[in-house]
């Protein structure tokens, strides 16, 4: 897992349009690095189970719950 400075970082390149074009499934990957240090400074172990076919569904629930 990436720091979130890091996740910070390439999504900022991301924006600016280097050093290759943004795609969903970048977007989609970063997302759940977020979400898995949510859940992880929330003193728990990010799932790897999905929810409708995401796993960002999954670790959303799990940090809410």
């Amino acid at each position: 897992m990436r720091s979130l400075a890091e996740i910070g970082r390439r999504l900022d390149a991301l924006a600016a349009g280097e050093p290759e074009p943004a795609n969903a499934a970048e977007y989609l990957a970063l997302g759940e690095e977020v979400l898995e240090h949510w859940v992880a400074a929330r003193g728990m172990e990010p799932t790897r189970d999905e929810r409708e076919g995401f796993r960002l569904l999954a670790l959303h629930r799990q940090g809410a719950d």
